[in-house]
């Protein structure tokens, strides 16, 4: 604590002086005990989010691993398709065109493999204006 000293110089300062107490600033109880609580419960909740995830992904890969070892080879890779149940696709010559939950749409090329989201000049040419009267 730091003390001022105010008063008469010279012989009577001593009994003239008085002394002020300088101003102490404080943390108040309540951020004390709020910052006890809420920090360990948040970091109780990360831990508590991030073992729920890494339990899904278990299952997850414990799912797919179990699709792997009921495979013979990579023959039966074969057997799937890109294609929902369901969904439609356009087919122009050597390009299927499919369009996303959300909208947006992407082109496979069947020879190749090949996916992109550019649409291919073989769509380009393919297409035809339409008209509503």
């Amino acid at each position: 604590m730091f003390v001022r000293v105010f008063g008469v110089r010279g012989a009577g300062a001593s009994q003239c002086a008085r002394t002020m107490p300088s101003a102490t600033m404080a943390i108040p109880a309540s951020v004390k005990i709020g910052a006890g609580v809420v920090l360990p419960t948040s970091v109780a909740l990360f831990a508590g989010i991030k073992k729920l995830n890494a339990r899904a992904e278990a299952k997850a890969a414990e799912k797919g691993r179990a699709a792997l070892a009921g495979m013979s080879g990579l023959a039966d890779l074969a057997d799937l398709s890109l294609e929902r149940e369901g969904a439609s696709c356009r087919e122009v010559g050597d390009w299927k065109e499919y369009t996303k939950a959300d909208g947006r749409k992407w082109y496979y090329h069947i020879p190749s493999g090949k996916m992109q989201w550019a649409v291919p000049d073989e769509m380009k040419e393919a297409w035809t204006p339409t008209t509503f009267e």
